[in-house]
Formats: C-alpha cells, structure tokens, sequence
C-alpha cells in the first residue's frame, strides 16, 4: 500500500483525529478534577483552540504540545475570565438553593413569601441557562477575536442570542453529551470524547459564521451596534 495515499485517506484522517478529540479529552477532565473545576474554563478553551489551529493547519505536531502552548496563550484574560465565570456560577448556584427549598416543598403556595421565592428561584435558573449559552460560544468568541474582557463577554451574549437557532443545536449537543454521564454504557464514552467532541462539532459547525464577523467586524459594529473594541484601542 501506498503509505503517502493510506496518511491522506479518509480512515486515517478519522483515526487520527479520534485521536487527538480523545488526548485532549482526558486533559481537559484531568486538569478539572486536579483543580476542582477551577481548570475547566482554561482547559476547555485550550481545546477549542487546539482543535482550531490543527484543522486550519495552523500549528502541527505533537498533540500534547500544541495543546499546551495553547493553555497559556493569553493566559491573563483567560484567568480573569474564568474567575468571573466561577463567581457568577457560586453565588447563583447558592442563590438557587437557597430558593429551592421553599419553592420545591409540599405546602407551597402562592401566597405570603412563597410567590417571591419562586420567582428568585425560577430568574436564578434562568440567569445561569443564558450564562450557560454565553459559555458556548466563548471558545469561538476568544480564539475569532482579540477584544477586551467585557467585550468578549458581551459577543459571547450577543452570539448566542443572535444566532439562536445554532446557540439551540449546539445546546442540544452539549445536553446530550453531558445527559450520556446518566446512561451507564455510555460513560467511558463521555470520558473519551464527552467534551473535547462537542468542541469539534462547535467549530465544524460555526466556523463559516466566526470566520465572517472575524474578517467583517464593522458588521458587527455598524449592523448590529455593538460597540466592541479590539486590544489595538488601548
């Protein structure tokens, strides 16, 4: 067999790449239980941007280092990011179990305090569904663009709303994925390829939407006035 004909065909373009989506899967699930989560955000957007760079023949070489050099690109926005992520996330979390019991217990009802907490409750689920879309899209909004850290946050709002109905596929996936951690047979899947294919599939899925407004950003500006300034503003 043709060696140069057998390393570009299809089987070992899937192979390859199976392997690559299950290396930096296992990275991204390491580096989170080893930080209690605290790693995920970084790990998670190292992924993404491995997964970019690789398919747009960016970098090349050895998994391990492409994803590393990409866990510390721009490591102080990628902190500062993640703090605001794991802060928003603590206090809603504690704000809505702080509602839940009174929302969720049998003699509720519609009167008293009763009505406030549930409408606590149901804004806190809420807040953290929209923050949940918003992380979707972060991947894409930090490796497409060079904004400042409140601008990324407002592209990551205003893409997931704009672009609802890809925001809703790729919520879908994303729910299927984290939904097989409850079917037995298919957790050493999850462990495989749980996060790191869902990424695969973000990028496959948006790049023609994040290449356009990355080339195009006075659509983004003019169209949709959005005020959104790159690190050159400083």
């Amino acid at each position: 067999m043709d060696m140069e004909k057998f390393v570009n065909s299809r089987g070992f373009s899937f192979i390859d790449w199976l392997w690559r989506l299950i290396v930096m899967n296992i990275i991204v699930i390491f580096i989170s239980v080893i930080t209690v989560f605290i790693g995920f955000i970084p790990a998670y957007l190292a992924a993404f941007r491995t997964i970019k760079d690789i398919k747009e023949s960016k970098q090349s070489g050895n998994i391990f280092k492409i994803y590393f050099k990409n866990m510390i690109y721009d490591y102080k926005k990628t902190i500062y990011i993640t703090l605001i992520f794991l802060v928003f996330f603590i206090v809603m979390g504690f704000a809505a179990w702080y509602y839940a019991p009174s929302v969720l217990s049998a003699d509720f009802s519609f009167q008293n305090f009763d009505l406030i907490y549930a409408l606590g409750f149901f804004y806190m689920l809420f807040c953290i569904f929209i923050v949940g879309l918003m992380l979707i899209h972060l991947p894409m909004v930090m490796t497409y663009f060079n904004f400042k850290i409140k601008d990324i946050l407002k592209m990551s709002f205003f893409m997931c709303l704009k672009f609802f109905l890809t925001t809703f596929i790729l919520f879908i996936i994303w729910a299927l994925s984290i939904g097989s951690l409850l079917i037995g047979f298919l957790i050493p899947f999850w462990f495989l390829i749980g996060i790191s294919g869902p990424l695969f599939v973000s990028y496959n899925f948006t790049r023609g939407i994040y290449w356009y407004l990355s080339n195009n950003e006075d659509d983004i500006k003019t169209v949709d006035k959005f005020d959104l300034k790159g690190e050159e503003d400083d």
